[in-house]
């Protein structure tokens, strides 16, 4: 007997998916799958899964279960306050790109292969893949 602990655990378990305007991206069942597709971090789909976050590079999951118009209005909420625009800047060529309010489309943009903005704009990590991000707001 397959259990909803057990798909959990296989990374196969029912959730919506949004973007930050709550257009519904489709509805998924593969964790690993979606990660690959849109750039979002397994561990993060995990944590809005389990209202842990509300959203993370430009999208939103809620597990189907649980799913109510409500949350999705908090979480677009959420993700509208702390929507503060960055640059990225080529450090070889002094280039600047941007600004970007969402982290997948700077990625894309960029063609960067993995997703540590994030942690260059938190100055967790200095740069990544020959560039740095600063936000445009003085929140260096």
């Amino acid at each position: 007997v397959v259990t909803d602990k057990f798909l959990e655990q296989c990374g196969s378990y029912p959730f919506y998916a949004f973007d930050l305007k709550g257009n519904k991206l489709g509805e998924f069942l593969n964790q690993r799958e979606f990660s690959r597709q849109y750039g979002v971090g397994k561990g993060d789909i995990y944590r809005m899964l389990h209202n842990q976050a509300h959203y993370c590079n430009g999208v939103i999951c809620i597990d189907k279960e649980t799913f109510t118009e409500k949350r999705l209005q908090e979480c677009i909420k959420q993700a509208q306050m702390k929507a503060t625009p960055f640059i990225a800047r080529n450090i070889e060529t002094g280039e600047v790109f941007g600004p970007f309010t969402n982290k997948t489309e700077c990625k894309k943009t960029l063609g960067l292969k993995s997703n540590h903005i994030s942690e260059v704009l938190e100055k967790k990590r200095k740069t990544q893949e020959g560039y740095t991000f600063v936000y445009c707001k003085g929140e260096e």
